[in-house]
C-alpha cells in the first residue's frame, strides 16, 4: 500500500471510530466482496426461512468469519481488542416480512448461568443463557451487521436514533423518535454497519419484499464472561 493510500485508510478508520463513539454507529463499505457474501449465504442456507436465528457461532463458517472481521483494520480500529460472543441471522423475505419497534440490545449471550454482579434478567433461550450486563459493560460492546444482500429504502432497512447510546439504558417511550435525529442505514451487498448495543434502533416491514439477509455479529472485550 502506498503512503497516500495508507493515510487515506487511517483517516477513514479514524472517522469510523469517531462516528461510532459520537453517533453510536459507523459505516464500513464493501467489508465483504459479493462472492464472499454468496459463500457465507450458502453456508447458512440450511438455517434460512426463519425471521431470526441466534447462537450461530457454532457454525464454523460464521465463527471463522467473526474472527476474520474482528482482525480487519477497519473493524479493529473502532473498538478495543474484542472477541465474538454471539451471531444472529436476520432473513427478511416475502414470507417472513416483519417490523421491529424502537429498542436497545440489552440481552447478551452468556452461555451458562453464573453469579455475576450487576447482571440481571437471566433468560434461557434455545439452551443458552442470556442476561443484561451492566451499562458499563454494554458501553464496551459493539455489533457488526454484515449485509449479505442489498438493502435499500424499500427492503426494510435498519433505522437508528443518532446519539441515543449516550443516554444509557432507557425505555422506548412514544416520543423517543422526537428526542433524537433518525438515520436510515441502507447498504449495498457486502457493506456493514457497526453499532453500539445501547443505540436505539428499529426496522420497518419491507415495501418491496425480496430477500434481506443480515449477519449480526456481537463483539465484547476479552474479559467478557462468555469468552
Amino acid at each position: 500500500m502506498s503512503s497516500a493510500a495508507a493515510r487515506s485508510s487511517e483517516a477513514s478508520q479514524s472517522t469510523a471510530r469517531q462516528s461510532l463513539d459520537e453517533r453510536g454507529f459507523a459505516s464500513i463499505p464493501a467489508l465483504l466482496s459479493p462472492p464472499r457474501c454468496l459463500e457465507i449465504a450458502s453456508a447458512l442456507q440450511p438455517l434460512l426461512g426463519r425471521a431470526g436465528r441466534r447462537g450461530l457461532l457454532e457454525v464454523r463458517a460464521v465463527a471463522d468469519l467473526a474472527r476474520e472481521l474482528a482482525a480487519d483494520p477497519r473493524v479493529a480500529a473502532c473498538s478495543e481488542r474484542s472477541v465474538a460472543v454471539d451471531a444472529l441471522l436476520f432473513d427478511k423475505t416475502p414470507a417472513t416480512n416483519w417490523k421491529v419497534t424502537w429498542h436497545q440490545d440489552l440481552a447478551m449471550r452468556i452461555g451458562v448461568r453464573t453469579t455475576l454482579p450487576g447482571y440481571s434478567a437471566w433468560n434461557c433461550k434455545h439452551g443458552a443463557w442470556y442476561a443484561q450486563p451492566p451499562e458499563s459493560v454494554l458501553r464496551r460492546m459493539s455489533a457488526l451487521r454484515v449485509h449479505l444482500d442489498e438493502c435499500g429504502e424499500q427492503e426494510g432497512p435498519l433505522r437508528v436514533l443518532v446519539g441515543s447510546h449516550r443516554s444509557g439504558k432507557m425505555l422506548a417511550t412514544e416520543d423517543i423518535a422526537d428526542r433524537f435525529p433518525a438515520f436510515t442505514c441502507k447498504a449495498a451487498q457486502g457493506d456493514a454497519w457497526l453499532m453500539k448495543p445501547l443505540l436505539m434502533h428499529s426496522s420497518g416491514q419491507a415495501r418491496r419484499p425480496s430477500q434481506r439477509r443480515v449477519l449480526h455479529l456481537v463483539y465484547a472485550p476479552e474479559d467478557f464472561p462468555a469468552c
